[in-house]
């Protein structure tokens, strides 16, 4: 797979790598965050359409503590599919949660609707207390995208009057925050919620009934850093890399 994210220069932790695969033809793709080590997650479903898989073993009370993988695709459910790749690639290398000799990998994911258009992605990241925080996001929003930094409108949303439904041709935002700071499943959960406040800033409307936006959030666990500080960059990284996504995507 290939990096072709904007932003490509941002920095992930040590023992995360994100990989992007491309059909040219089909306007669709898969990024897949990997973190061989296990990384401790948690996610935050929002809008109307969703469409997730795995996503149940990230919540409390469940017995797996870390996840190893990923998947943000495009193809609708049909793109839910790719996650056997990632299973296949994980658990020929001995990667997974270890049950007797048996290794399991854990795969989350999450899909856009894209089958009537493509869709950007991008990487961001920043620093709080000392941790690294990046943001790793697919925008495919109903939504126009709003850049908070340079207070401008990159796409903005002209063809809905709010008087009556509108017929979704492209939509969702998904993403995962991944970070080295040390986080409970339950702090990486409220990570996870609190980023979608960068979705709410870069996409207007966001979380529609035709939307499946998703966070994720993976935490490797090797510095100690304020939640509070992780949670807040964690919705400006997640803003930043939509407005650089999608402007990346605009004809020059």
């Amino acid at each position: 797979m290939s990096t072709p994210y904007a932003g490509a220069g941002a920095r992930l932790p040590a023992g995360v790598s994100v990989g992007h695969w491309t059909d040219a033809q089909g306007q669709t793709g898969c990024t897949v965050v990997l973190v061989p080590g296990g990384a401790v997650g948690g996610v935050d479903v929002r809008g109307g359409a969703p469409d997730t898989i795995s996503t149940d073993g990230l919540r409390p009370g469940t017995v797996n503590q870390r996840a190893h993988a990923i998947l943000l695709t495009g193809g609708s459910a049909f793109g839910l599919a790719a996650a056997s790749g990632v299973l296949r690639y994980l658990e020929e290398r001995g990667i997974g949660l270890i049950i007797g000799s048996v290794a399991v990998p854990i795969v989350a994911g999450a899909v856009i609707f894209d089958l009537l258009a493509g869709d950007p992605a991008a990487l961001a990241s920043a620093e709080a207390g000392g941790a690294v925080v990046a943001a790793v996001m697919v925008a495919n929003s109903l939504g126009g995208i709003w850049d908070d930094d340079r207070h401008e409108w990159i796409a903005p949303l002209t063809a809905w009057n709010y008087s009556s439904p509108m017929i979704p041709g492209a939509n969702t935002t998904i993403g995962a925050v991944v970070t080295d700071a040390m986080l409970t499943k339950e702090q990486a959960i409220r990570v996870a919620a609190v980023a979608h406040d960068g979705i709410a800033r870069a996409v207007r409307p966001a979380h529609t009934l035709y939307d499946g936006d998703t966070m994720f959030c993976l935490a490797t666990g090797t510095v100690q850093a304020p939640v509070d500080a992780v949670e807040a960059v964690a919705a400006q990284v997640v803003a930043r890399a939509i407005a650089a996504g999608v402007r990346a995507a605009q004809p020059r």
